[in-house]
C-alpha cells in the first residue's frame, strides 16, 4: 500500500464532504484502505494500492484542484 498526500482546494465542508463520498465509495469497492480530508489544511491523505495518477483522478471527479504532495510507501 501506498500513501499519498494532496493540497485540494477546498473553501467549505461541502467540499469536504464531497471528496469524503467520492473516497469513501473507492473504500467501499477495496480500492482505498484509508482516507482522511483535512479542511483547515486543505490537504487529503489516501492510503492505496492505486496508482499515483488514478488517485488524482478521482480525487479531481469533485472538481477541485488537486496537487501532490508526497508519497510514503
Amino acid at each position: 500500500m501506498t500513501k499519498y498526500q494532496f493540497q485540494v482546494e477546498m473553501t467549505c465542508e461541502g467540499c469536504s464532504n464531497a471528496l469524503n463520498k467520492l473516497l469513501g465509495r473507492q473504500q467501499d469497492k477495496g480500492e482505498v484502505s484509508d482516507f482522511t480530508v483535512d479542511l483547515p489544511t486543505k490537504t487529503v491523505t489516501v492510503t492505496t494500492s492505486k496508482e499515483l495518477q488514478e488517485v488524482v483522478a478521482i480525487l479531481e471527479k469533485a472538481g477541485k484542484k488537486v496537487s501532490h504532495l508526497k508519497t510514503e510507501q
